[in-house]
């Protein structure tokens, strides 16, 4: 995910000010040396140049395809978060049963969905090095919110939940054996696209 489509000149002379201002020294250094000393032994061999831009150039390759590469895999590891978030969300829909209507079992199912929302939000923040827990109260009961603010993960807090709530449809009846099975597989993914994302 690309924030900026562009960068701004500031930015990239307050980068580089301090090279600048070297050079710039430097230069005119050389000049006045050159123009009011007539110093004339300041050449240099054409092959440094040469053979220092073509290292700088293989070390700018080199930097720009490992850049690529951490890009590519954490795009490769968000869209897995993504596919992973909708397939427990459409698990929860579909597995968990609801045959008389239970506003309990409902309630369930949208609490769940909620914090996945949430896990996923959170994050974002936190690997964006922002506060995980801002703004999940839009997305999670009175007590989750009180539950994470005890815990210092906050994402890993709302799998811990998701697990918890698991059990508990389980023990309900309201899913059976090997659809606990399944949807725990799918927390164990989102939990190990969250460590490669960290």
């Amino acid at each position: 995910m690309l924030l900026r489509n562009n960068i701004p000149l500031t930015y990239i002379f307050g980068k580089i000010k301090k090279e600048l201002l070297f050079v710039i020294a430097y230069s005119v250094g050389i000049v006045i040396l050159y123009q009011n000393f007539h110093v004339t032994r300041i050449s240099i061999p054409i092959t440094v140049p040469a053979l220092l831009g073509t290292i700088i150039s293989l070390l700018l390759a080199f930097r720009s395809n490992q850049a690529y590469d951490r890009w590519w895999e954490a795009r490769i590891l968000w869209g897995a978060i993504v596919n992973d978030s909708r397939s427990l969300s459409r698990q929860i829909l579909s597995f968990v049963e609801n045959p008389y209507g239970s506003d309990e079992i409902e309630r369930f199912k949208e609490k769940f969905i909620k914090r996945q929302i949430a896990w996923t939000y959170a994050l974002s923040q936190a690997l964006r090095g922002f506060n995980p827990r801002k703004g999940l109260e839009q997305y999670l009961s009175v007590d989750e919110t009180e539950f994470i603010k005890r815990r210092k993960n906050v994402t890993a807090t709302l799998l811990e939940l998701h697990a918890m709530d698991l059990k508990k449809a389980l023990n309900e009846g309201w899913i059976n054996k090997y659809q606990q099975i399944e949807i725990d597989k799918t927390l164990t993914a989102l939990c190990n696209h969250m460590g490669g994302c960290e």
